[in-house]
């Protein structure tokens, strides 16, 4: 009930208030798969802070293994780090580009 609530906030705009019910359904119940899987997206899609949304998927993963959702979160998990890890990768070969010796021709 509390992640329906949550749902309704979510979907018209009011995405702390969504947040706050997913946490409540996680705090009532533990178990309960879909609260902590929305909170995921909620991060990642209407929070704007991919980090977090990254946590709380890996967390997920980790409690619910064979939930019906994990390739869903798997998948998202690798939409939002695909970006990141391409950038990073891209920062890192142009700082090393950087700071690698230049070689030179030898003389001879």
């Amino acid at each position: 009930m509390r992640t329906d609530l949550g749902n309704a906030y979510r979907f018209s705009g009011r995405p702390q208030k969504a947040l706050e019910q997913y946490e409540i359904a996680q705090k009532q119940n533990p178990q309960h798969e879909n609260s902590l899987f929305n909170q995921g997206s909620l991060y990642a899609f209407s929070l704007n802070q991919p980090e977090k949304a990254l946590e709380i998927w890996h967390e997920y993963l980790a409690r619910f293994p064979q939930s019906s959702n994990a390739a869903k979160t798997r998948e998202l998990i690798s939409q939002v780090e695909g970006p990141q890890s391409n950038e990073r990768s891209g920062v890192t070969r142009w700082l090393k580009s950087r700071t690698q010796p230049t070689l030179t021709p030898s003389g001879r």
